[in-house]
């Protein structure tokens, strides 16, 4: 998707990540996916079990919609993901070139 001949069609509006804090592939990931000129727009969000500050900071710098800490008690995961449900039934997404 991100370095072959192969479109991603539709391009994704949101993306979830999971982060894993002693591998660099998924800073790598969303790096590659600010970079790139179709993708760049997309909104990412970091789930992750690590409280590793680098791959946050790392990937707070990257532009993220958010961090979201698997510490979470299930009941908060529930409501995040309600939340996310609400914001991509509200939000006006730009349209594809």
């Amino acid at each position: 998707m991100l370095n072959g001949s192969h479109k991603l069609t539709p391009v994704p509006k949101i993306v979830l990540i999971d982060l894993n804090r002693t591998k660099n592939k998924e800073i790598n990931v969303l790096n590659a996916i600010r970079n790139h000129p179709d993708l760049k727009s997309i909104l990412m969000f970091v789930i992750t079990h690590s409280d590793y500050g680098k791959n946050k900071t790392t990937a707070l710098n990257l532009n993220i919609a958010g961090y979201i800490p698997l510490s979470f008690e299930i009941q908060q995961l529930n409501h995040f993901f309600s939340v996310l449900n609400d914001y991509w039934n509200i939000i006006e997404f730009s349209s594809q070139k």
